[in-house]
């Protein structure tokens, strides 16, 4: 098949790796100049394999009023009369509690050995530059009350094969010496030796090279504004139109079927 992604980030970028590792021809487009310039360039160059405490759990919906009205706090939400946006908010708050947040580590733990499981040989495979180490991660808590939640978590993950370790803040310090100055600040952190780091920015810059190498089409400064969908019974074509009102045909034709969700989406 021929198929086009759009968006030349590390999720657009690797599925059309795989893609074209399978055989297929592959055109990815990207609004930027140059690959892995949004998110993927401002990220925290953290691979996560066993940290991966859900953001909606049950110690959510008591600190909200803390978390809107503290100018440092970490969330920001710019409420708008979106139904989309109230929608997802409801369903958050719906799935922040202790038995959906423990569904969701089960599911995020298999999701994060699957992707150590792909990406790890792709970066060694490759010959990718892209700072990566396999130093662990120390989260850190600034009081008893975090600390213990953090530690349930531990205990959980501990019984679906997670390996963490709860340390004091003594143990922070000798762990991280740089953080001695702010060790009258910290009450304990959790240490996950398995997790690891890469700068995932030039992980893209270099992986969208070595797919265009490989005969892949990467379309830049091009953006897809929506998708128009045209044909017949048989066949369907979708296509990406390009910012100035100029269309360009990026996907041939499909069977109806394989396209039939997408030109429903895009219908709605």
């Amino acid at each position: 098949m021929h198929i086009c992604v759009i968006g030349a980030g590390v999720i657009g970028l690797t599925s059309a790796y795989f893609l074209q590792s399978e055989g297929h021809s592959v055109t990815i487009v990207e609004r930027e100049e140059v690959a892995g310039q949004g998110a993927s360039a401002a990220n925290g160059a953290q691979l996560s394999y066993a940290f991966v405490a859900p953001l909606a759990d049950a110690s959510v919906p008591p600190r909200l009023p803390s978390l809107f009205l503290t100018r440092d706090s970490p969330l920001k939400l710019h409420f708008r009369f979106d139904p989309v946006q109230w929608r997802w908010a409801i369903e958050f708050l719906r799935h922040a509690n202790t038995a959906d947040a423990r569904r969701t580590t089960e599911g995020l733990l298999k999701l994060a050995e699957l992707s150590r499981e792909f990406i790890e040989p792709l970066i060694e495979g490759e010959g990718i530059e892209c700072h990566f180490t396999r130093g662990g991660k120390l989260v850190v808590y600034p009081d008893a009350r975090s600390l213990a939640s953090a530690q349930a978590q531990v205990l959980y993950q501990a019984g679906l094969g997670s390996r963490q370790t709860v340390l004091t803040r003594a143990q922070c310090v000798e762990h991280e010496p740089a953080l001695e100055a702010y060790a009258p600040r910290i009450a304990g952190g959790v240490w996950t030796a398995s997790d690891a780091a890469a700068d995932c920015g030039e992980f893209c810059i270099q992986l969208a090279q070595r797919i265009v190498q490989r005969g892949g089409d990467l379309q830049l400064n091009r953006c897809a504004t929506r998708f128009d969908v045209d044909g017949t019974s048989d066949e369907t074509g979708v296509r990406p139109k390009r910012e100035g009102g100029r269309v360009d045909r990026l996907i041939r034709r499909a069977k109806r079927g394989a396209l039939g969700d997408l030109a429903d989406f895009a219908g709605r």
